[in-house]
């Protein structure tokens, strides 16, 4: 993002020159170019920075034009998470059991691709069940609390005392390993509902994502009766509006919980 904006036309301009209709321009270009809303949002928020920097750290007279650009609607959120027949699938066509520990924690922990794959055994407090982690992506440290089976995946990999815990190289391995998976499970299925004579779902091992074992875990998270607080504390969401992103209680659940609390009332 640096990069982009250190070879734009602004940057050859004074800072006072320039105005928010000058940005508004380049917003709109970067929508034409093909850029999504989320993508030109993150730019101007890093030209936003640049501005209050100059500003406040090195004494600029200047206003700061980017807080006067309208910013596009970002409409990415998702409300996707795997269903237990999904998730078992997916797993099965796991290349390796790394991966599908991995894969396990994501949707069990609420906690990031990046976490886990930075993730030390000096992090891990497997007596008392907790992982630390330090300098997170909102920049809070966090301690998340893990459950008895988290324990045994994690044990399965071979406790050490120091060092990663996976050992794959680069963060997007899991990503790629959770696609294949996905398409290899999504090909068997059809295959086997083509042989049985069932027309496939056309949802079912479809549009998921690493990521959204994320929202798996934190929804689960709810549904097993945990407040907010605590499932924040966990997750690391800063507010009630990061957190409803990645709350997506499935119905039964929610009728289960309903049926019980008006059986206790009567």
């Amino acid at each position: 993002m640096l990069n982009f904006w250190a070879t734009s036309a602004f940057a050859s301009s004074r800072l006072c020159s320039i105005s928010s209709a000058h940005i508004s321009q380049r917003k709109e270009a970067m929508l034409v170019e093909g850029s999504s809303a989320a993508t030109v949002t993150r730019y101007l928020a890093l030209l936003s920075h640049i501005f209050t920097v100059a500003r406040v750290d090195w004494g600029f007279a200047l206003t700061n034009p980017v807080l006067d650009v309208r910013k596009p609607k970002v409409l990415n959120a998702r409300s996707r998470r795997p269903t237990s027949e999904e998730m078992a699938l997916i797993l099965k066509h796991t290349a390796s059991a790394e991966l599908r520990i991995f894969f396990q924690l994501a949707a069990d922990t609420a906690m990031r691709r990046s976490e886990l794959h930075s993730l030390r055994w000096e992090d891990l407090n497997l007596t008392k069940q907790f992982i630390y982690l330090s300098d997170t992506k909102n920049g809070l440290d966090r301690v998340v609390v893990i459950s008895d089976r988290a324990v045994k995946w994690i044990e399965r990999l071979g406790v050490k005392k120091e060092g990663r815990v996976f050992q794959f190289t680069h963060s997007d391995t899991p990503s790629k390993a959770f696609r294949r998976a996905l398409k290899s499970a999504r090909e068997q299925y059809v295959t086997h509902c083509t042989c049985a004579g069932i027309k496939p779902s056309q949802t079912f091992l479809a549009n998921l994502r690493l990521h959204d074992l994320r929202h798996q875990a934190t929804s689960a998270m709810f549904e097993r009766g945990l407040t907010i607080p605590e499932v924040s504390s966990i997750t690391g969401h800063k507010t009630l509006a990061m957190l409803s992103r990645y709350t997506h209680l499935r119905p039964e659940s929610v009728l289960e919980r309903l049926n019980k609390a008006s059986t206790e009332e009567i």
